[in-house]
């Protein structure tokens, strides 16, 4: 019985530990990536969010839910989400690509932002969806024609203020194909500025990041791009004050499945090597992304 008691206290004990590492995670990977889950900041309280078709469901540390929130109808799904502090204010926003359930690409930019009493209003008001804070839609914007599929928010010219960044699926003037683009909008006084609709990367692309990977202090742009023997690499872009030049890849890869940025210097690949994938850590060295053993 006694042993039986001593187990169920570890096991207790294994929990809360790995629940608090699981939110200083959320915490240490809040720098505006896409995700499915992560953190909203509220004047100092950390709170999840979670993402469910068209529901955001905001809980408390403990798990208790505060409220949720239903974008579009029935037929809605949130393709792409980002959790960032557009305005510096100490509250983040919530970007969403919204769009059809049946189809491919989303329709709209949404973004989002706490109804706000100040962090004892969230704390004291979990499970209470009758008094609890909620959360406000602070801007539109159509992208229907260009088919958004992605967003994120980076700061490509280290001015310290966040643009937005949507990935598109369309043609461009000089590049007259349908082919995934990535957009770059100011957030100006709330409100979206065209920054840089670049008509493409050096190679078509499947997917892209930001993150600061040689450490000068703005964030460099990410892409795994198709190579002409049908493997794949990593290039990075810099900010030129006119659009994006190629500083440095990787090798090539049989596939590469995803990208994700990670906390510090670096990005992670999910690779396909030898028949089988794996996530591989790069950094920026000299002009090239090198795999860390």
């Amino acid at each position: 019985m006694l042993r039986g008691i001593v187990r169920l206290s570890v096991l207790l004990t294994m929990a809360a530990v790995l629940s608090c590492l699981s939110l200083i995670l959320l915490v240490s990977i809040h720098t505006g990536d896409t995700a499915r889950t992560g953190i909203l900041i509220d004047h100092g309280q950390i709170c999840s969010v979670g993402f469910d078709k068209n529901m955001i469901n905001v809980y408390t540390q403990t798990g208790k839910k505060i409220c949720g929130y239903k974008v579009g109808d029935s037929e809605s799904k949130i393709f792409s989400s980002c959790i960032s502090d557009l305005d510096a204010d100490g509250t983040d926003e919530l970007l969403l690509v919204l769009g059809k359930d049946k189809n491919e690409y989303g329709e709209y930019l949404l973004i989002l932002k706490p109804l706000t009493g100040g962090a004892d209003a969230w704390s004291h008001a979990a499970g209470d969806t009758q008094t609890a804070p909620g959360l406000k839609q602070i801007y539109r914007f159509d992208m229907s024609e260009i088919n958004p599929w992605k967003v994120q928010t980076c700061d490509v010219d280290g001015d310290g203020n966040k643009e937005i960044s949507v990935g598109v699926y369309k043609k461009a003037v000089f590049h007259p194909v349908m082919a995934k683009r990535p957009f770059i909008y100011n957030w100006t006084d709330g409100q979206m500025c065209p920054k840089w609709l670049g008509s493409r990367l050096a190679r078509p692309f499947d997917d892209y990041v930001f993150s600061d990977i040689n450490s000068d202090g703005r964030d460099e742009l990410i892409s795994t791009e198709l190579l002409a023997d049908g493997s794949k690499a990593v290039n990075t872009y810099g900010w030129k004050g006119f659009g994006f030049e190629s500083t440095g890849g990787s090798g090539s890869y049989r596939d590469i499945l995803e990208i994700r940025k990670t906390t510090g210097h670096a990005i992670e690949i999910n690779a396909v090597a030898d028949g089988r994938s794996k996530w591989i850590a790069l950094h920026y060295v000299n002009g090239t992304l090198v795999e860390v053993q």
